[in-house]
């Protein structure tokens, strides 16, 4: 009896866990990119890569813990914004000097504005 009431409660605990281990809420990273005039500097591309080593990975021969880099655009007033996994990263601006490395948890709105120099 105590059996069978298990078996049918057990699909229930295993879709419970499958929600709770899916659940990892995205960060949103946004910011302005600005000249030193602090002019606004409008459609440059921003190239976010993870920074992580294939030595914090638990199998360093697939190194699936670094996801793959990411580009976002700045709009005509200098603004980016794009959603992202919890992690730290390097942002660099395509065509100017300088990275900025930024830490974004879980649920977070975490703001990377970058002053930037021509290359």
């Amino acid at each position: 009896m105590r059996t069978s009431k298990f078996l049918r409660r057990l699909p229930l605990l295993f879709f419970g866990i499958l929600i709770v281990s899916g659940a990892q809420e995205k960060a949103k990273l946004s910011g302005t990119v600005k000249d030193r005039t602090g002019a606004a500097v409008s459609d440059v591309e921003i190239t976010i890569t993870p920074d992580c080593k294939c030595s914090d990975c638990k199998d360093a021969r697939k190194c699936e813990c670094c996801p793959d880099q990411m580009r976002v655009t700045t709009d005509s007033g200098g603004h980016y914004q794009v959603n992202i996994p919890a992690g730290t990263y390097k942002l660099q601006a395509k065509g100017f000097k300088g990275t900025v490395t930024v830490t974004v948890r879980s649920g977070e709105n975490k703001n990377a504005s970058m002053t930037v120099a021509p290359d």
